[in-house]
């Protein structure tokens, strides 16, 4: 195979993972929405001095329940599996190990683990961004350091704050442009 067509090949790989994330784009819309009512909610019941403030995080369930519904539906349309794309299942499945791991050590950390979470969203936007040249995702992430940055500095309630808006700037508005990016895209014949 020569250089041009070695090229072209890696060029449409790329591509056909660009259009399997833009279609999943959906997904960022999803856990962006439910973190940022979650976060919002319980500021507010914490305000009213609610016993029950952290109810609004059994949205997740919902979250959970609508991703498996979403990766059950694409996985039924889509055609290749591209390098792109196995890589991104693992950041992203490297992610949601690393968040669980320190959602259950929450006792330990602690008034830092909201910090850590919006580090850890950072990661994975960061590199989804690089890997598929979307500059909404990279945008997203530095947004979510310096969200995570500035938790550091201030107490709980202002934490939920701040991790809601590190989910309408990484996950809610990358969602709507990635979407938007889609519907282009499926009017243009499907190229990227």
């Amino acid at each position: 195979m020569d250089n041009q067509k070695q090229l072209d090949l890696i060029s449409e790989m790329i591509a056909t993972a660009r259009r399997e994330f833009n279609h999943n784009g959906s997904i960022y819309l999803l856990w962006g929405w439910l973190v940022c009512i979650a976060a919002i909610s319980q500021y507010i019941l914490l305000q009213m001095n609610s016993e029950y403030n952290s109810v609004p995080w059994s949205l997740m369930i919902v979250g959970a329940i609508g991703q498996i519904i979403m990766a059950y539906r694409d996985r039924n349309r889509q055609t290749t599996k591209t390098h792109v794309g196995r890589i991104l299942g693992r950041t992203w499945a490297a992610f949601g190990i690393s968040l669980a791991i320190t959602l259950f050590m929450m006792a330990k950390l602690e008034l830092n683990t909201y910090p850590f979470v919006m580090i850890l969203y950072a990661i994975g936007l960061f590199i989804s961004g690089a890997a598929l040249e979307a500059k909404a995702l990279t945008y997203g992430a530095i947004a979510c350091w310096c969200c995570a940055l500035a938790a550091f500095f201030v107490g709980f309630e202002e934490q939920l704050l701040l991790l809601a808006a590190a989910v309408i700037l990484g996950y809610i508005i990358p969602g709507y442009i990635l979407n938007a990016r889609y519907k282009t895209s499926q009017l243009a014949g499907g190229n990227v």
